[in-house]
């Protein structure tokens, strides 16, 4: 996941002219989101269920759109988010304890209309609605604090390292403001239904072919 993790924060570079307008035929999105990320729930260390406080550090996103009609666009987005796992069951977690979540949709946006902003139409307003499914991932390592790794020469363990993924539902509300006909400026919010239940606010950088 580190290496996944580099990789996409790299790609995201490549496309940040960014996400694109409803424009004639599609587009690309380069995002930065403010994320609140819900609990992970899983055993630790093998055994029973525990509770994993995550906190963010990073959160970014890409998305690619193809325009079907002048309301609607296929739209294939994805997030990632990473920080520390801050408690395991309100317990305090080691220094270093992490986590890295990733999460890719398929889905259809409606694009409500489009309001000028001045006379000439350039600028613009394109309110819209979303929904999607698809798949998510994420990776943790974390222990608490508290507990010892060796009881004894030979007895030794290790804290919680696990990946867990399953299939996910996004629902999206936000707005494009058209600064010019291949350039505009996105501004969205995802809830996002999971391994974990997350909610991003994201602002977005669109180039639009």
């Amino acid at each position: 996941m580190k290496k996944i993790k580099y990789l996409l924060v790299a790609a995201l570079w490549v496309v940040m002219p960014g996400q694109a307008n409803a424009g004639d035929k599609g587009y690309i999105q380069a995002s930065y989101s403010l994320a609140d990320i819900g609990d992970a729930t899983g055993p630790y260390r093998g055994s029973g269920s525990a509770t994993y406080s995550l906190d963010e550090d990073l959160a970014v996103g890409a998305s690619v759109g193809w325009n079907l009609h002048k309301n609607f666009a296929l739209e294939v987005k994805l997030n990632y988010i990473e920080g520390d796992v801050t408690e395991i069951d309100s317990a305090t977690t080691r220094t270093g304890s992490q986590y890295n979540y990733a999460v890719a949709t398929v889905g259809l946006n409606y694009n409500i209309d489009r309001f000028a902003l001045d006379k000439t139409g350039q600028f613009a307003v394109i309110p819209y609605v979303g929904a999607g499914v698809g798949w998510d991932v994420g990776y943790l390592d974390a222990q608490k604090d508290s507990e010892v790794n060796c009881q004894a020469p030979g007895d030794c363990g290790s804290g919680d390292n696990r990946t867990d993924n399953g299939s996910v539902m996004r629902v999206s509300v936000g707005g494009l403001v058209e600064l010019h006909k291949n350039i505009g400026l996105d501004l969205n919010y995802d809830h996002v239904w999971g391994t974990v239940d997350s909610h991003m606010a994201n602002v977005g950088l669109r180039l639009m072919f």
